[in-house]
């Protein structure tokens, strides 16, 4: 596939896109997988930090 993360590194990839600025995209697949829970606290860290897109 294209967009493929190495295996077990997925978390890995999801830290680093979600505790930085821009806009980033988590894989459905991911999301229903036994990664849910980890994919949440990281999504409601990055809201409680307010990180997005035009963070500096």
């Amino acid at each position: 596939g294209h967009w493929r993360f190495p295996a077990g590194k997925e978390m890995q990839g999801y830290a680093y896109i979600l505790t930085h600025p821009g806009t980033p995209a988590v894989f459905y697949d991911h999301v229903f997988s036994h990664l849910r829970g980890e994919i949440a606290a990281l999504i409601s860290l990055r809201n409680r930090a307010q990180i997005h897109c035009r963070s500096t």
